[in-house]
């Protein structure tokens, strides 16, 4: 599966291909951030620009046979672009269907289909989060302008002198291996 920021989603499977746009699916847009599937369902980061600059609004669509969308008019998500979504591996040791979503607000979780809101007022270090990654124990990683959070039950946060990341800086991409090793890519801040 594919997702092109402008023209929806392509996917490949044994019996052909298929383009999924906003006239033929439950997409709210065409334009695609993020995408993610486990085996029951796939996840669709969407926006839909607004007038002004870097100005959103962001939908969170689930396809499981049926189509949902979620936005800031049904449910408590913000309003702004997703970055990065992930299923959680759950600190249970069981996929309970949770999905992580990294936004420019902060980071949301939706469960049982409820939305948690964290913002670095207390819980992460950052609004931006720009990565997020599940390890093998259950260890959720979140990467952020300049800082990095976990959670595995409770938060643990570390600075831009925690984590050895330079100032200006971002974690563009997150990767935990298979001996348990977190691994990034960052990337400098243009402005």
């Amino acid at each position: 599966m594919a997702a092109c920021e402008t023209d929806g989603v392509y996917s490949l499977n044994t019996t052909g291909r298929f383009h999924y746009t906003k006239s033929n699916s439950g997409l709210p847009t065409n334009e695609l951030t993020a995408i993610k599937a486990d085996a029951d369902k796939v996840v669709f980061g969407v926006k839909e620009s607004l007038y002004g600059y870097e100005r959103y609004n962001m939908f969170l669509s689930i396809y499981d046979g049926t189509w949902m969308t979620y936005n800031s008019s049904n449910s408590n998500l913000p309003s702004e672009s997703v970055r990065e979504l992930e299923f959680d591996l759950g600190y249970r040791d069981i996929q309970d269907g949770t999905i992580w979503i990294g936004h420019k607000d902060g980071l949301s979780k939706l469960e049982e289909g409820m939305f948690n809101n964290y913002y670095n007022s207390g819980t992460i270090n950052s609004n931006d989060v720009y990565s997020i990654v599940a390890a093998t124990n259950g260890d959720m990683w979140f990467g952020g302008y300049t800082s990095m959070d976990k959670f595995n039950g409770s938060w643990s946060g570390f600075s831009s002198k925690d984590s050895f990341v330079p100032n200006g800086w971002y974690q563009k991409t997150l990767l935990v291996d298979s001996t348990g090793r977190l691994w990034r890519a960052l990337m400098v801040m243009e402005y």
